[in-house]
């Protein structure tokens, strides 16, 4: 039996490890946009995804890559943008975290941890051409 989702809040982070070619926050981000305004059809369609891609990546068993979440990301409203990209970003580093921690002669000392804070779109920088 599938458990059932109590609530909509996203549960992004977590320790568990990665595996490469899962992308689990993806996938939970996908999962809670709103059903009313978004299927897996629509969103493919208006990001020109392919349909099965999208539904291996809204269920988190296939790997997120920039030209697929960059194609969400344009087509989500800002706060769903922000949450994908922020999840896309936590997938990544917990991957390259593991890797390091499996890479010979790593210790716990060495692990990697970062603090991760997104903003979509990018604040503009005053000067900037």
């Amino acid at each position: 039996m599938l458990p059932t989702k109590s609530s909509k809040e996203l549960k992004t982070s977590t320790d568990e490890p990665i595996k490469r070619g899962e992308s689990p926050r993806v996938g939970a981000v996908l999962q809670a946009l709103d059903p009313a305004t978004w299927t897996q059809s629509s969103l493919a369609s208006k990001a020109s995804l392919n349909r099965g891609v999208l539904n291996q990546l809204w269920q988190g068993k296939t790997s997120s890559t920039p030209l697929l979440v960059g194609r969400l990301i344009a087509v989500l409203p800002k706060k769903d943008a922000t949450n994908l990209l922020a999840a896309y970003l936590e997938d990544v580093l917990a991957i390259v975290a593991t890797e390091a921690a499996e890479a010979p002669g790593a210790d716990d000392k060495s692990s990697i941890k970062a603090a991760l804070k997104v903003s979509y779109p990018p604040p503009v920088v005053p000067g900037a051409a």
